[in-house]
């Protein structure tokens, strides 16, 4: 992988584009096996006149609200796919930075990583039903209606998942170009 004259973090983005890529790729080929497996002609034709009325219901009820919906969701899954792929490549990273048994110490770090990621995230739950922070938000006295309420989580959930993507791409820039084991 190094062998090309480019820096770490052009390595790293690059293969965040690609995985982002084949994540997109086999959902659209999991989402069209579905179909192919569950082919009905009447079924296709049902489906295909309850779309148009389907968005026209969201726009009419919830006017842009709909289309703001289905962006802030393909980002938070496109964010979700980058993070997690960040995950793997930081785990592969710190494992291989050893002189043996890289990929037993790689799948070894990609536990604790995801036990560190679980125990973080009960963590902020725990605080958010009953700890300080609940105690703030309480003291903030917001009045959401239930779309901005939506729109609002929609929002955080992709704040925290660039975070914990930015945690791991920190992890993996650090530990490629300082603990780069090239055996």
């Amino acid at each position: 992988m190094f062998t090309l004259p480019a820096s770490v973090h052009q390595h790293v983005w690059s293969k965040l584009i690609v995985s982002a890529v084949w994540f997109i790729a086999t959902g659209v080929v999991v989402f069209l096996s579905v179909f192919v497996a569950a082919f009905n002609v009447s079924f296709l034709t049902d489906l295909a006149s309850v779309f148009p009325k389907l968005f026209q219901q969201m726009t009419a009820y919830y006017a842009v609200n709909g289309t703001v919906f289905a962006l802030e969701l393909l980002a938070l899954m496109l964010a979700a796919c980058m993070s997690f792929s960040l995950q793997f490549y930081a785990a592969l990273a710190a494992g291989h930075s050893f002189a043996n048994h890289k990929m037993a110490l790689s799948v070894a770090f990609f536990f604790v990583f995801q036990f560190v990621v679980q125990m973080a995230g009960a963590i902020v739950l725990v605080l958010l039903d009953e700890g300080p922070l609940h105690q703030f938000l309480l003291t903030l006295d917001f009045q959401l209606t239930g779309v901005a309420a939506v729109h609002f989580t929609m929002v955080a959930l992709l704040l925290l998942t660039v975070l914990y993507g930015a945690i791991f791409y920190i992890v993996t820039t650090i530990t490629l170009k300082k603990r780069l084991n090239l055996e």
